[in-house]
């Protein structure tokens, strides 16, 4: 399994999540997301980011993975950093913890809204159940999410518009525990 099938797996496992939630797909209700402004980052698009936005242009959601950590050998110890310790064909263990982020960039200031919005973000992650609804590989654990709000100009100022509007932006942080027997990571 190359290093990429997992996280372009647990990225792609989220948006299924979400995009079976109704009240996200769903024009009209509270935690509607329009599907031109779903940035998928796993697609076929080099830069899949706008260039210029406009008010319809938001909510915006985006779903990546900025960081991660990896056991590599230090999991177990029996390890004793043999020379002679052949990792094809010696059982070993690793975790890799992936911290998945989902950004959503809400069209203006109003809390009640982006609130809204958020809760029906973390009620599709919950409806994957404690392993996500993932079956190619062990999911250990996941959570506990961290959530921040912050007021965003975005980047280089492009979330504001012409009139200057700024936007709260929520960060949704779920690390994601993945346990693998280590010969399945050598490609």
């Amino acid at each position: 399994m190359a290093a990429t099938d997992f996280i372009t797996t647990l990225i792609n496992r989220y948006w299924t999540l979400l995009e079976a939630h109704a009240p996200i797909v769903t024009e009209g209700s509270a935690g509607y997301i329009a599907p031109r402004n779903r940035i998928k980052l796993t697609g076929t698009l080099k830069d899949p980011f706008k260039n210029g936005w406009n008010d319809g242009d938001f909510p915006e959601l985006t779903i990546g993975v900025p960081a991660f950590s990896d056991s590599l050998f230090t999991r177990e110890q029996h390890y004793n950093h043999r020379p002679a310790y052949n990792p094809t064909t010696e059982p070993w263990t690793e975790d890799v913890q992936l911290d998945v982020s989902i950004e959503i960039i809400h069209p203006d200031m109003q809390y009640a809204a982006a609130s809204a919005r958020t809760l029906e973000v973390l009620t599709a992650i919950r409806k994957g159940g404690p392993a996500l609804g993932i079956t190619a590989f062990r999911v250990q654990q996941t959570g506990p999410i961290i959530g921040r709000n912050a007021v965003v100009s975005g980047r280089a100022g492009e979330y504001a518009n012409a009139g200057g509007t700024r936007r709260l932006s929520t960060i949704i942080t779920n690390p994601v525990l993945l346990r693998f027997k280590g010969s399945q990571l050598i490609t």
